[in-house]
């Protein structure tokens, strides 16, 4: 059976792949649930990537409270402030003002904000494996990550060689605690060729963090290439480290 790289699932997800070798790509996709699975994923982290930020509701009203207490302030006459109360006012706006930015409540730490993974799968029902992921992809994606870890077991002791569900479990041992056996599973995945290798890089990366062990996370972030679809939200995590 013919063997599709993650070059061939670009060049077919991005309307570059032509004539016969189209054709049978699409019969093979038909018969595939795992190159139906990879495809779906590479088309979702083409659509994440071209999502445009949208800037923090609390982020925004703090700009705006910033502006207006400027306005204010620029429009008031001047008065003379004996120096040692003005030295006084100042000192505490400072030290409130520090506590404030380094504080941050509405901030997430750098592990929320870049676990950010949703789980697709293809919208038919079929056999015991097929609705095993589309109950756990539900469950995934509504933090239930317990439930989707038993299934995800079920599904990666019946089909070993699905990178997916294989990528998913290895999160969801993650979002559960099971940080040891996480990083097992993902790397297993890392050490293939599907199109989940360096999302698995990524959440291996992840771990780490999530431990607080920056040395480990960069290690594993570096590992990400150019060419990979993550390769800029590692860079930008890397810079914040």
């Amino acid at each position: 059976m013919e063997t599709y790289s993650f070059e061939d699932i670009s060049r077919f997800a991005d309307g570059e792949m032509t004539g016969e070798e189209l054709t049978r790509f699409e019969e093979r996709l038909q018969q595939d649930e795992n190159l139906r699975n990879e495809v779906a994923f590479y088309r979702n982290v083409q659509s994440s990537l071209r999502m445009k930020l949208v800037k923090d509701d609390q982020d925004k009203a703090l700009e705006d409270t910033l502006h207006r207490l400027s306005k204010e302030h620029s429009s008031r006459t001047a008065k003379i402030v004996p120096m040692r109360r003005y030295a006084a006012w100042a000192s505490a706006v400072a030290a409130v003002f520090v506590i404030f930015m380094v504080w941050m409540p509405w901030k997430k730490d750098l592990y929320q904000q870049y676990n950010t993974t949703e789980m697709l799968t293809t919208a038919e029902r079929g056999d015991a494996t097929t609705n095993n992921m589309q109950t756990a992809a539900d469950a995934f994606n509504n933090k239930d990550f317990e439930k989707a870890k038993t299934l995800l077991a079920q599904v990666v002791q019946a089909e070993p060689d699905n990178s997916m569900a294989r990528f998913y479990y290895g999160v969801s041992l993650l979002e559960t605690g099971d940080i040891a056996q996480s990083r097992k599973t993902l790397a297993d995945v890392y050490q293939g060729a599907s199109v989940f290798k360096y999302e698995a890089a990524f959440y291996i990366a992840l771990s780490y963090l999530k431990q607080h062990d920056k040395s480990h996370c960069k290690e594993w972030l570096i590992k990400i290439p150019t060419d990979a679809a993550n390769y800029d939200k590692a860079q930008e995590l890397l810079g914040k480290l």
